[in-house]
C-alpha cells in the first residue's frame, strides 16, 4: 500500500502528504520512507520493515502503559536497583554525611532564640579541610579532584587551592561568566593540573561539562 501511495504522487511532496494522511506518520518519519525508494526493496525487505514497525508499535504501547502506572514505573527501578548490585556487589566506598560548609557556629543555641535583641552575632570557626585531609592522606595510585568556585582572583586562588591541598587537579568556576554558575543550564570552566597545563573551556551545557571533567580524570588515571 506505501508503494502504490508513492507510485500514485506526482512528485515527493505529495508522497509525504499521503502516508502522512494514510498512516498518521509525522514529517521525519514520512521523509524516511520516501527517501527509502520502497519499490526498490524485496519482499524480504519489505516484511523485514513490517515486522520491525509492530515491534516498535508494541514497545510503544508497553512503555506508555509503564508511564502511566507508578506501581509499574517502581518495580521497574527495584529490578534495575537488583541488577546494579548484582554486577557492584562491593560495599559503598564513600559515606553519606550531611551537608557539608566551610563553616560552623562556635556556640550553639540548646533552646530557640527568641526576639528581643537589635542585633544578634554567631561566632563562626572553619570546618575540618575535607579535601586538604584527603591530598595529605591519599594513598599511592589515588587521583583527587578538587573544585573552586570564585568571585575574585579567580586563576590564582585556583592555583593556590591546588597546590595546598595536594590536588592532582581542580575544577575553576568564576561567577564572573555571563551564563555560568548557579541558576544556568550552562557553565565554564577551567581545569588546573598538578603536572600539566591549564585547559579552559568555553561556555557549554552542564552535562557536557561534566563529560570534559571525567575525561580529564580518566586521563589521570
Amino acid at each position: 500500500e506505501v508503494i502504490q501511495l508513492i507510485r500514485s504522487s506526482k512528485d515527493k511532496a505529495e508522497s509525504k502528504r499521503k502516508i502522512e494522511a494514510r498512516f498518521g506518520f509525522d514529517e521525519i518519519q514520512s521523509e524516511a520512507i520516501v527517501t527509502l525508494q520502497l519499490y526498490r526493496l524485496s519482499n524480504f525487505d519489505i516484511q523485514e520493515i513490517i515486522n520491525e514497525i509492530a515491534e516498535l508499535e508494541k514497545n510503544v504501547i508497553e512503555y506508555n502503559a509503564i508511564l502511566a502506572d507508578d506501581n509499574k514505573k517502581k518495580k521497574i527501578i527495584i529490578k534495575d536497583l537488583n541488577e546494579f548490585k548484582k554486577l557492584y556487589p562491593c560495599p559503598r566506598l564513600s559515606e553519606v554525611r550531611e551537608e557539608i560548609s566551610d563553616f560552623t557556629v562556635v556556640n550553639k543555641e540548646t533552646q530557640k532564640v527568641k526576639r528581643g535583641k537589635e542585633n544578634y552575632s554567631l561566632e563562626l570557626t572553619p570546618t575540618q579541610d575535607i579535601a586538604a585531609w584527603v591530598g595529605k592522606n591519599k594513598p599511592e595510585g589515588c587521583v583527587t579532584v578538587g573544585f573552586a568556585l570564585e568571585t575574585n582572583n579567580e586563576k590564582q586562588n585556583a592555583q593556590e587551592k591546588l597546590a595546598r591541598k595536594n590536588l592532582d587537579m581542580i575544577v575553576l568556576n568564576s561567577m564572573q561568566d555571563a551564563g555560568a554558575g548557579f541558576g544556568y543550564n550552562t557553565n565554564k570552566v577551567t581545569m588546573f593540573f598538578k603536572n600539566g597545563q591549564p585547559k579552559e573551556y568555553g561556555l557549554k551545557m552542564k552535562q557536557d561539562v561534566a563529560k570534559d571533567i571525567l575525561d580529564n580524570i580518566e586521563n589521570l588515571m
